[in-house]
């Protein structure tokens, strides 16, 4: 990559269309027990983000899905995203609402096949204060505890208990919608309805972004227990013009279709 200096950068931003905007550097730690088949993800992301508008460039980390160097573009608030490999010069198109649908229905297929059940969900907020500032704005800190016991009826039922304690500093500072492509106050979907609806109904009381996360997930299953901890934290950012080039493909990459076995992982 080159290195450009800083009367080439303003030089650019001066001739380039541009757009008003938020620029964000945040780091991702995750720490993986050992002997577990998940992957750690440690890396830096940069975003960019301006009305309806995002981008968020991977550097580092071991996510086998997204490459150091790739990025996710989107033009339309996150409904469509473009995952970009500068490496390959390709991108591959995510109907995001495509694929929570394809996921939505693994996820009844398995359970279904399995005869999984969740039971006793329950979330719980247990803080809400002043977080203090992060990345240079004030925040709210929250802090929940989300339990559930997952039964599997596969020879005989295996019985889980999973414990998942999660503090979000969020900020109500910053108001641009396209911010929502990466910091986003929604966890993944569980596959189950009415443990989803309740995560959905409390992080709806979370007002603004989140700029800091750090959740613990304990899960323990026939006497063993493991523990799995995430953390992400913005640690710049700033108002800025966005030149409007940031949200482009180069013109000159071709796209690439996802492998079939990738639409249903």
């Amino acid at each position: 990559m080159k290195k450009f200096t800083l009367s080439m950068l303003v030089l650019f931003v001066c001739v380039a269309p541009c757009l008003a905007g938020i620029t964000y550097t945040a780091i991702v730690r995750d720490d993986t027990p050992v002997g577990t088949k998940a992957v750690a993800q440690n890396g830096t992301i940069h975003g960019w983000a301006s009305g309806q508008r995002g981008k968020v460039e991977f550097i580092g980390g071991g996510n086998p899905m997204m490459a150091s160097g790739s990025y996710l573009i989107t033009n339309n608030g996150g409904k469509t995203l473009y995952l970009v490999d500068p490496s390959k010069k390709t991108y591959t198109v995510i109907d995001t609402q495509a694929m929570l649908d394809a996921s939505g229905g693994m996820m009844q297929s398995m359970r279904a096949n399995l005869k999984m059940e969740i039971e006793s969900p329950r979330i719980e907020k247990l803080l809400e204060e002043n977080g203090g500032l992060v990345a240079g704005l004030p925040t709210r800190h929250f802090k929940y505890r989300t339990t559930y016991t997952m039964i599997v009826h596969f020879m005989g039922a295996h019985r889980s208990v999973t414990t998942i304690e999660e503090d979000i500093w969020a900020t109500t500072r910053v108001l641009d919608p396209a911010i929502g492509l990466w910091l986003k106050k929604q966890p993944p979907s569980t596959g189950d309805e009415q443990l989803d609806s309740l995560i959905a109904s409390e992080m709806s009381k979370v007002a603004g972004f989140p700029l800091k996360r750090v959740s613990v997930t304990t899960t323990e299953n026939d006497g063993t227990k493991q523990t799995f901890r995430n953390e992400m934290e913005v640690t710049q950012l700033k108002v800025v013009p966005v030149p409007l080039s940031k949200f482009r493909i180069p013109v000159s990459y071709k796209e690439e279709k996802p492998a079939p076995e990738d639409q249903h992982e």
